[in-house]
């Protein structure tokens, strides 16, 4: 209910989600984390899963909050394409997260991806928006 508490509380767009799902996977409270896994269906309803694993993969370095994000996904979607033709795993390794590109390696992340065809332009800067 804590996640919950905080979207509700604050503007969604103030809280960055992809912290909240770290904090908590991060923090050694059990009971936090209890209680952040029964909000899933809340979250399945206010958060675009795919788009928010591209954005850790590029953005963040974290192994337990990849892994507590791809069980809200549970695994169907991680190797989906951005409109860059990249995955989620292909981010990370671009982006030198070696830690989140290590969760989504053991979730089964394709790490033989190969660009098919590159990023019409801005290159994987622009990858997630």
């Amino acid at each position: 209910m804590f996640a919950n508490y905080l979207l509700n509380k604050y503007n969604n767009s103030l809280v960055d989600i992809l912290n909240l799902f770290i904090h908590v996977a991060e923090s050694e409270d059990n009971e936090l984390l209890l209680s952040f896994q029964h909000s899933k269906s809340f979250f399945k309803m206010n958060i675009s899963p795919v788009h928010h694993l591209h954005q850790m993969a590029k953005t963040k370095n974290s192994f337990l909050g990849t892994k507590l994000l791809i069980s809200l996904l549970r695994n169907k979607l991680i190797n989906n394409l951005t409109s860059a033709n990249v995955t989620a795993t292909f981010l990370a390794a671009a982006f030198g997260n070696s830690e989140t590109l290590r969760a989504l390696i053991e979730e089964d992340g394709d790490y033989r991806f190969r660009v098919q065809r590159p990023p019409n332009k801005g290159g994987l800067e622009n990858a997630v928006s």
